[in-house]
């Protein structure tokens, strides 16, 4: 990403170049950047999928509905600069087609970063005719569809109460509107580790990704999965390439240690009043020793 920004002239590495001396976090802190890779915004806190492996039927569910004011969405974007280079999801926490805007924010980022990669994750159960009209001709960089099965019966019992029927006739149907990146998002466990092969046979011109087992967000969900199955967000319990790589916004401006801090465990600041660069870096806060990395699994 440091490479991306170079090639696209970014001057936004000059005024936070990489941290050179060592701070609470030790040797690993050379390789943190002062620019996050990536930055992830959940635009509404809401989804319509109860899925095993995620801690939202847990935490978010029991939760008002809240909605990220515009305001606020467009002060992260100015912090980014029209320089940032870097990676915009429009998704943390939640489905975010759920939030009826989507189209308008997608814009929005393109328009205030222009330089930068826009991007969803979605289960695509609400992606129909009238949504993929509007974000399959949007300025949206790529998309990722999660599904978690290979088959109906696997799917509908690791996504609750979504469809199985209902998921791949859509995305079916989005791939005739959508020329852009996307790809296919399988987290596997002990119950669906054998069908991402009929994905792909479904889908033969989208990339499945499927290396990846489901973690415990910071112990907050259980897993079903081998003893040995990689985290695939730590290369070892001191490193972790979230801390050093992104920033996670919720929608009501908490900006999270890590995309794992599902019960917001840990909070470097808040978008409101502080700036998301300022507050990413802040060192006092954003550390690998908290309970929530210590569990992560």
């Amino acid at each position: 990403m440091r490479k991306l920004m170079e090639n696209k002239g970014s001057t936004l590495l000059n005024h936070y170049p990489l941290i050179g001396s060592a701070g609470p976090t030790g040797v690993f802190d050379r390789f943190m950047k002062k620019i996050p890779e990536a930055v992830y915004i959940q635009t509404i806190n809401r989804c319509n999928a109860r899925c095993v492996i995620c801690p939202y039927k847990d935490t978010y569910l029991f939760a008002p509905t809240e909605i990220m004011p515009l305001d606020l969405y467009q002060k992260i974007l100015r912090e980014l600069t029209p320089e940032y280079g870097g990676y915009i999801g429009l998704y943390l926490h939640c489905e975010p087609l759920m939030d009826k805007r989507l189209p308008e924010l997608i814009a929005l980022a393109k328009g205030m970063c222009p330089q930068s990669h826009v991007s969803i994750s979605t289960n695509a159960s609400l992606l129909n005719e009238e949504n993929s009209e509007k974000i399959g001709h949007s300025a949206l960089d790529s998309i990722t569809f999660n599904i978690n099965g290979g088959t109906k019966e696997t799917y509908e019992r690791m996504m609750p109460p979504l469809k199985w029927d209902t998921t791949i006739g859509n995305i079916k149907n989005f791939l005739k509107h959508y020329k852009g990146l996307k790809e296919i998002n399988y987290i596997k466990t002990n119950a669906n580790a054998h069908e991402s092969e009929y994905l792909k046979e479904i889908f033969p011109d989208v990339t499945v990704i499927d290396q990846y087992w489901a973690v415990n967000r910071g112990g907050s969900v259980a897993i079903d999965k081998p003893v040995d199955a990689k985290n695939r967000f730590k290369s070892s319990l001191k490193k972790c390439k979230q801390l050093s790589t992104n920033v996670s916004i919720t929608s009501d401006g908490s900006i999270l240690l890590c995309c794992n801090c599902w019960q917001k465990e840990v909070i470097l600041g808040n978008a409101h009043n502080s700036n998301i660069i300022d507050a990413w870096n802040d060192k006092r806060i954003k550390h690998h020793d908290h309970p929530v990395c210590v569990m992560c699994r």
